[in-house]
Parts: structure tokens; sequence; C-alpha cells
């Protein structure tokens, strides 16, 4: 074709890949649907599809799929791929490719939903999440849901493994995420890390959190010793449950060895949500160690991968950048990002990030001596508290303003949150 002149553009250097001139592609388009009739180009949209998927080429399989109005086969090609995609951590490349498909038929197929519900589980997006859990399970019992036994296996971890985080994070029952992570690790393939690992990330936290932390060095321990069974970035997800842990017992040093242990891995191998919470992990113990200028590197570091990462991440990052640079004095800066990090929350859609967010800038308020407000973010704030292991934890900005306000009833309310985020933190021996 090449050397015909046929119209084609090289692609690559290899002389693989050719395009058609635009002009002339768009002369064949025309042709095709002067000659053939509807049904016969759909034919060829799913022959295109299916030469594109034997060739792991997943958007474009996707994309003729869709073209030949096949959405059944479109889904299969994701179903084929969809444990390599987890994976790589390849978030926002699931997203784009669950934007193709109606809601409706999202909402019948029980591996898309779980990727959905996925989504929302690492954006921390709990009261999103939970609904679409029970839903996929109500899927996974109609007799309709037709899928092999390895899907099932796979969306059933998924599930066990989502429960698991929401009791951990969302309701901090670490009883309930102890049950729920042992059933992930024990149900799903083995070929699926990323439940392998997360869950027994979280396994290990949780097991922190209900005072064994012995036990949890111990897993992690010999969690390490299956590095050459699943491969770096399950050694990642370890360490990283390793600076968590020792966050939550204040061991700063600890901490950090687990931490730069295992940045450098994640950074060769582009992981970038692993290496998103690492930075700002690191600029937290930084920051705690008044090292502002490291702290405001890892955590600027961290900020670097927006879009590739989940929000929760990136608004960690913002909050603790502002805070580091209002530490440094450099006031002005300190309020931009707090402000991008608003912006941020309002992207994202979230109202508990949202108010997290205008807490943040409310603190920073308190910080240069003006005054702050509470009617816009305190309800949405809730009564669930998280983990504080990070540099902002949106309650306790919430007890700082109403301190500030100095009234009768705004000290007795402040009294009564920090008396119930103590009992919190003792509790999950934070």
């Amino acid at each position: 074709m090449e050397t015909s002149n046929l119209f084609v553009i090289p692609l690559d250097d290899q002389g693989v890949w050719f395009r058609y001139h635009h002009l002339f592609q768009a002369f064949l388009e025309q042709e095709l649907q002067r000659r053939f009739s509807a049904a016969a180009i759909e034919a060829l949209h799913n022959l295109a599809g299916n030469w594109f998927g034997q060739n792991d080429m997943l958007e474009e399989a996707v994309h003729h799929a869709l073209a030949a109005q096949n959405l059944d086969l479109a889904a299969r090609f994701i179903e084929d791929q969809r444990i390599e995609l987890l994976f790589r951590q390849k978030w926002h490349r699931i997203q784009v490719l669950l934007k193709l498909f109606p809601l409706d038929f999202i909402a019948r197929r029980a591996s898309l939903l779980n990727l959905k519900a996925l989504i929302f589980c690492y954006s921390y997006n709990f009261e999103a999440l939970v609904p679409i859990l029970k839903q996929v399970e109500d899927l996974l019992a109609t007799p309709d849901q037709e899928m092999s036994d390895q899907l099932r296996r796979e969306l059933e971890s998924e599930l066990a493994f989502m429960w698991g985080i929401v009791f951990f994070y969302w309701s901090a029952d670490g009883a309930r995420s102890l049950e729920k992570l042992n059933l992930a690790i024990e149900i799903a393939p083995k070929e699926h890390t990323l439940v392998q690992g997360y869950a027994l990330e979280h396994l290990i936290y949780a097991n922190q959190m209900i005072g064994r932390f012995q036990e949890a060095l111990e897993l992690a321990e010999r969690a390490n010793e299956k590095t050459a069974k699943y491969g770096q970035i399950y050694m990642v997800r370890i360490q990283f449950s390793l600076m968590v842990v020792h966050l939550s017992e204040g061991n700063l040093q600890k901490a950090e060895q687990a931490a730069k242990l295992v940045l450098k891995h994640a950074q060769e191998r582009r992981l970038y949500e692993s290496i998103c919470w690492l930075s700002q992990g690191l600029g937290y113990i930084y920051y705690q160690w008044n090292d502002l200028e490291s702290a405001r590197h890892y955590y600027t570091q961290a900020l670097e991968y927006r879009y590739r990462t989940s929000v929760q991440a990136q608004a960690l990052a913002f909050y603790g950048l502002a805070r580091t640079l209002q530490a440094l004095g450099e006031v002005t800066d300190a309020h931009e990002v707090g402000q991008s990090a608003l912006e941020w929350a309002e992207e994202v859609g979230d109202a508990r990030m949202l108010a997290e967010a205008r807490a943040l800038c409310a603190r920073l308020a308190l910080l240069n001596g003006q005054s702050a407000d509470t009617h816009l973010w305190a309800t949405a704030l809730g009564q669930n508290y998280s983990p504080m292991i990070f540099i902002e934890a949106a309650h306790l900005s919430l007890a700082a303003v109403l301190i500030a306000q100095g009234t009768t009833d705004s000290l007795t309310e402040a009294e009564n949150l920090l008396t119930s985020l103590h009992e919190f933190c003792v509790q999950t021996h934070n």
C-alpha cells in the first residue's frame, strides 16, 4: 500500500502501522455507507472489534463493538482485560471506557457496575459506593447474570474487599473489616493481585485498628515474603501499609523508612496511585518534623499526578501543601492552594470532600487571625470520623472554629466534639 502510494501515512518507524489520509478516509467511509447495508456494516464492525480484541487493543475493540451496537461484545472485551486494568491502576482509563456505555446497561451488567463501584471506592465516596455494592450483590444473585466461574470469583472477591474498606473507613468497625478482607483474600483468584494486595494491605490496617499492632507487623512481614510470587506492585502496597500503621502508632521514623523503601519502585513502574499516597505520606511526616521544605517537595510531587490517582489522595495533597505553605509564612500561596482544593472538590462533586476543603479554608483563616464560619460545611461532615493520620482532620478544624467563636454554646459543642474524637482515637488505637 505504501509503495503504491494509496494515500497512507506511516505511524511508526517500523512500517507496521499506517493510516489513510483524512480526505481518502472520508471518501472510503462514504463509499461504505453507499455500497453496504446497515447490517453488513455492523458485521464489519464486529469483525474489526474481534481483531482488535485479540490483539489487546481494548479501546479500538470497544469502539467497533459499540459502532455495531453490540453492547455485550464491548462489555466482554473489557471483562477480558479488567484484571490487567486494575492491576495497572488505570482508573482514568476505566472511567473513560465506562462513559461509552448507556447507564442502564451498566446497571444490568455486574462486571461493569463493579468497576464503577471500584472507582467510588478509590475516591472514598462511600455514600455512592454502598448502594452500588448492594446492587451488584443483587445482580449476582439473579440467574440471568451469565458469566464464567472465574469472573464470578473476581467480582465476589472485589465485593468482599470493598465491604472491608467501607467497614474500615466509614464505620471504623475493625472486626467486620477483618472478616470481609479475609474472605476477599480467600476467594480471590491468585492472579487478581489488586484484591490480593489491597485486601492484605487493609487487613494490616484493620489489625492495627483493633489494637493488634504486633499482629499487623507480623502479617506485613509474611506478606513481604510473597513479593517474588506477586511482584513489585504487591510489595509497594505492603510497604505502604507499614507506613500507615507506623503513622497510626506515632513512629514517624519507621513510617519514613517504609515509604522511602518503595517510592522509587513505584516511580519506576509509574504506579501513580501509589506514588501520590507515598508522597503525601512523606509530606505529612516532614511537616510533623518541621522540615517544611521537604514537606513542600513531597506534597507538590503528589499533586503532579492529578487525574491519574484517586480524588481523595489529591485532596489530601492539596490540604497538606496549603498547611505547609501557611507554616512557611507564604500566606498568599497557602490561600491559593486552599482555593484550588475547593475547586477540586467542586469539580469532583463530592459533598463531604467539599466540606473538608471548606474546613481547611476555615483553619487557614483562623491561622491568619481571621474569623471563620461553619454553616456551609459543618453538617456535611457528618458523624463518621476517618482515621486521623493525615495533616487535615476536618472535625478538628471544626472544633478549632467553635473554640474561636468563644460563645457558651460553641465552647460546649467543641468540648463534646473533642471528647468524641478522643474516644474514637482510643477505640481505633490511633
